[in-house]
């Protein structure tokens, strides 16, 4: 199994603060990595400088080989590498369905010289509908097909954020809390979702979620963030008998 991703030195500022500090790690293929840590050890600002939204002060990031530091949000899209939010980002007046399509990325019916003729889009159109009603019947929400966003519970506000990745496709899926605030029943479906996706599709899965007890039975392995930095790593059953890791949630984090 080769190497999809590996940051190395990373580095992040805001001001005199270091959310991520000189931060190495590697991510193998068609594998569920786990980040974890107390609030403000600098999960989410990882994950966003992989995503682009954050420009990294120092250090290197590649995928697949290819140094993608600093690279604009949407060409690391076009690469492969999706991010989701911790707060859903959704479209509020569009229904479930046409938020879905908004993530379709291969119609050439987009451009604008190509979409005044329709014989260089219509199939695409037809694929992306395909590709819609897989998607909604992969997470048992077809019956939420028509209602808006703003209509959507929590848990299947979740699950909209969860399946834009399904309709975009990208080959590494960035999850910022994709169970925070909801039921387990749903939560565990969810993570089951990521899993049959890694096995099933090759995708491949870096997650930050503080629901341990859920999240730990079915990642692959795990890194601890603490004030910016990897306090330790291994597979779940290691890092869970780690007395540190336990010390670090318990302590508070330093003024």
């Amino acid at each position: 199994m080769g190497t999809i991703l590996k940051v190395e030195k990373l580095v992040k500022k805001f001001g005199n603060l270091r959310a991520v500090d000189n931060v190495s790690f590697e991510v193998p293929e068609k594998s569920i990595t786990l980040l974890i840590g107390p609030n403000g050890s600098g999960k989410t600002t990882l994950l966003n400088c992989i995503a682009g939204i954050y420009k990294p002060d120092a250090g290197k990031i590649w995928f697949n080989g290819k140094d993608i530091t600093g690279r604009q949000p949407h060409e690391i899209v076009n690469m492969g590498i999706m991010k989701t939010f911790q707060i859903p980002a959704v479209f509020s007046r569009l229904s479930l369905a046409e938020n879905l399509l908004v993530f379709y990325r291969k119609n050439p019916g987009e451009k604008l010289i190509n979409s005044f003729f329709k014989k260089r889009w219509i199939n695409e159109e037809k694929l992306a509908t395909l590709k819609l009603f897989e998607t909604v019947q992969t997470l048992e929400i077809e019956s939420q097909f028509n209602r808006r966003a703003n209509e959507l519970s929590g848990g299947q506000l979740k699950l909209l954020e969860y399946s834009k990745l399904l309709m975009a496709e990208p080959t590494l899926c960035l999850l910022d809390e994709p169970v925070g605030s909801i039921n387990p029943v749903l939560a565990n479906k969810i993570f089951s979702y990521i899993t049959e996706a890694r096995n099933n599709m090759g995708k491949t899965f870096i997650i930050v979620e503080h629901r341990l007890d859920i999240a730990v039975k079915y990642v692959d392995y795990i890194y601890v963030l603490v004030n910016g930095r990897i306090l330790c790593e291994g597979v779940p059953e290691e890092v869970l008998k780690r007395k540190e890791l336990y010390e670090v949630y318990l302590s508070p984090l330093p003024a």
